[in-house]
């Protein structure tokens, strides 16, 4: 959802400011999603070899949009600047990454579906969450 929410600061256009706050958090909890000890970290240590690539994509992601460093959002004073001439990198990483995740939770679902500890609302949740995620890309894009 990090990734994701990445899309949001794209669109729509305009003098719309993005907050300082929720950005920094959003910073804070895309480091805390990699640390050891995450169902992700879990997640590359099963995977090594398939999570290499997707690794190398969210450290690059990360540099590039939620980093001091990053050229496409900048804290200026209260607020987040957005580099709208660096749109198309955001949209090449994120909706990437994003199907990369969505792919190995659908892996998940396939995998343990008809468990006795599976619960179907997952796969509401994701297929609502996957619906989000389309809707606000295509809303970005559209209006780019």
């Amino acid at each position: 959802m990090l990734v994701r929410d990445s899309l949001g600061y794209l669109a729509p256009k305009g003098d719309r400011q993005f907050s300082k706050e929720a950005y920094l958090h959003r910073v804070k909890s895309f480091e805390l999603l990699r640390k050891e000890g995450t169902p992700f970290a879990f997640f590359v240590a099963q995977n090594k070899e398939k999570a290499e690539k997707l690794v190398k994509n969210l450290d690059e992601f990360a540099a590039e949009v939620y980093s001091t460093e990053s050229r496409i959002f900048r804290v200026s004073g209260d607020y987040v600047e957005v580099d709208a001439s660096q749109h198309l990198r955001v949209y090449e990483m994120a909706l990437g990454i994003n199907q990369t995740f969505i792919d190995i939770l659908n892996g998940f679902v396939n995998h343990n579906r008809g468990q006795e500890q599976f619960e179907e609302r997952l796969v509401t949740l994701l297929e609502a969450e996957e619906y989000y995620y389309r809707s606000l890309a295509h809303y970005a894009l559209a209006n780019d």
